[in-house]
């Protein structure tokens, strides 16, 4: 009797969370509808992409390529003289591996126990 009593003063949305719930591609189904302006970075770029609801021809020539014959001579000149399209590993910085040997990780705290040390000495 309590139970019930006490469920009826929850509101329709705190006895099933789903309701209240609303997914990434509900948003941005709402803002294309709106007519809301296209946020610029990765939300943006996602959705300007189109390439599934043009026709296979267009993507075809969209990207260069042919069903039968693959890549244009174009670009497999330029991926043979470029190579791989993979991001390279940033450059080695000497200088701050030197230091996080130094004074990374336990060496901090002994760092600091050698100065506690020589400051008590003194």
């Amino acid at each position: 009797m309590i139970l019930a009593a006490s469920l009826a003063y929850l509101s329709r949305s705190e006895l099933n969370p789903s309701l209240s719930f609303r997914t990434l591609s509900t948003h941005v189904n709402d803002t294309i509808r709106e007519g809301r302006p296209v946020k610029k970075g990765p939300e943006g770029a996602i959705r300007e992409i189109d390439a599934h609801l043009i026709p296979p021809e267009e993507v075809f020539t969209r990207f260069s390529t042919s069903p039968t014959l693959g890549l244009e001579h174009a670009a497999v000149q330029r991926r043979s003289k470029v190579g791989k399209n993979v991001i390279s590993p940033p450059p080695t910085q000497y200088w701050k591996k030197a230091l996080n040997y130094i004074f990374g990780g336990f060496n901090f705290l002994m760092w600091i126990a050698f100065i506690v040390t020589i400051v008590r000495q003194s």
